[in-house]
């Protein structure tokens, strides 16, 4: 099969070099140099960013030695510069993190041409360019061994290291790779700059009354969730309130549900940015002021799994709009807006804060709805919890909680009479016809996959190669 490939020029003065010259297919060669010469700045970004997101084949990028990279071109080489080469002259200074990209150097625009054949040659015989979408299937336990290895590597105890990677591979597993692996680069980043503490002192405070305060000493989000079920099944308080305070970010919350129903106990949880994260608009704002503010909700049944409400209230997680960046896949209408209020397809300029932000869960028509969940969150979490509130200036990278468990008997109903109502309501919703002729009515999370059940994960071919693997 012939492998094809985009080289995207935004030099001007090589348009015509190249053109006069023609290169053998499979190459393919996207000149946007008069575009960029002709279109004012903000309009060229947004043609050159949808050009890049929407590219099937890998990309080799060339700009002009004297105006340099476009913003466009800069933002989605940060994002995916471990599946792209950059063709750079030589006396253009290169950002740090450029150095995960395979960047290789020209010294005049008549060199252009050569060194482009060159790399060209390469890629066709470097199975490194499979495609920026194209993934590869790997053993869970290697995968395993590599992320626990690069947690280790910057001061985690092998303990949390596993538990964390474990978690962020059971997200994978069960379909969010909006929680998954995409999260690890990150928290290395942040143990490495002690914005997450490796080893971190947990402190619990009982104030009377079945009510909590965990100071998380901004602990990995597995190593906070683990001290959050063992205070509610230490506790024999039939309702027991607790706040986290200063936990790294918390992660998939549905794994956390499931834990606490095994203690036969309901769950709900209210999780902010403490303050900081702001990247959702209010309703019919065009600036951001909200974090994406999950809420998640656990009622365990008698037998089988239980009933678990894990979700945003934006439209989408930030990890989600994250990973079809990393796909390079276009956006739902009504997800992401701009500065104007219009939307955004293109995930990568979610990336900048002044491009696109995320709008509440309901979108541009009934947003309102998120946008008033959204505001509880932070009240809960941020003002009661007193974990931090959204503010100007306000800066966080990490999570702020207030979680509420019950026992099932705690309203002085018989806790077997609770289980077999809630079976009786759960059998009654799905019992109505679907409008799928494939499949019925479920729960909610009754179609995710179950994890154990999965000796092989399928990751995009960059997080492999971020992985070592």
């Amino acid at each position: 099969m012939t492998q094809r490939l985009l080289v995207l020029v935004e030099s001007a003065e090589a348009d015509s070099m190249l053109e006069s010259e023609p290169f053998d297919s499979p190459w393919s060669f996207l000149s946007v140099g008069a575009l960029r010469a002709g279109l004012p700045p903000s309009a060229y970004d947004d043609a050159v960013a949808l050009i890049l997101d929407s590219a099937q084949e890998p990309l080799i990028v060339s700009y002009n030695a004297t105006m340099g990279p476009s913003r466009a071109v800069t933002r989605w080489w940060r994002m995916n510069c471990q599946n792209v080469d950059v063709i750079a002259p030589e006396d253009h200074p290169l950002p740090p993190w450029a150095s995960r990209a395979l960047v290789t150097h020209y010294a005049r625009p008549s060199d252009l041409r050569t060194v482009i054949v060159g790399r060209l040659a390469d890629v066709a015989s470097s199975p490194r360019h499979s495609g920026p979408a194209d993934a590869v299937t790997l053993k869970v336990a290697d995968v395993a061994d590599a992320g626990a290895v690069l947690l280790e590597q910057v001061g985690v105890p092998v303990e949390d290291a596993r538990a964390t990677v474990s978690d962020l591979i059971d997200a994978e597993l069960a379909g969010y790779s909006s929680h998954g692996l995409v999260r690890i680069e990150e928290y290395v980043n942040k143990l490495r700059r002690r914005v997450l503490n490796a080893t971190p002192r947990l402190d619990v405070t009982a104030l009377g009354s079945g009510r909590y305060i965990l100071d998380a000493d901004q602990a990995l989000g597995a190593v906070t969730r683990r001290e959050v079920v063992r205070v509610i099944e230490g506790s024999r308080d039939p309702v027991l309130t607790l706040s986290v305070r200063r936990s790294g970010h918390l992660g998939r919350l549905a794994p956390l549900a499931a834990d606490v129903c095994e203690l036969d106990r309901f769950l709900l949880g209210f999780v902010n940015g403490a303050g900081g994260g702001q990247k959702v608009v209010p309703f019919g704002g065009t600036e951001r002021r909200l974090a994406t503010n999950p809420i998640v909700f656990g009622f365990p049944f008698a037998a089988g799994p239980p009933l678990v409400i894990d979700v945003s209230t934006s439209t989408m997680s930030d990890g989600a709009v994250k990973v079809a960046s990393s796909m390079r896949s276009p956006l739902a209408e009504g997800v992401l807006v701009d500065r104007h209020g219009a939307s955004v397809r293109v995930p990568s300029q979610f990336a900048e804060s002044s491009a696109a932000s995320l709008l509440p869960l309901g979108g541009s028509a009934f947003g309102h709805k998120g946008y008033g969940l959204a505001l509880a969150v932070e009240v809960l979490a941020g003002i009661w919890g007193g974990g931090g509130f959204s503010q100007p200036g306000r800066v966080s990278s990490g999570n702020s909680a207030v979680f509420l468990s019950a026992s099932l008997d705690a309203m002085g109903e018989v806790r077997g009479v609770v289980q077999e109502n809630m079976s009786r309501l759960a059998a009654y919703v799905t019992s109505a016809r679907s409008a799928n002729t494939v499949h019925p009515v479920r729960l909610p999370g009754a179609d995710a996959r179950r994890p154990h059940e999965i000796a092989t994960v399928e990751l995009p071919f960059a997080l492999a190669r971020a992985l070592g693997l």
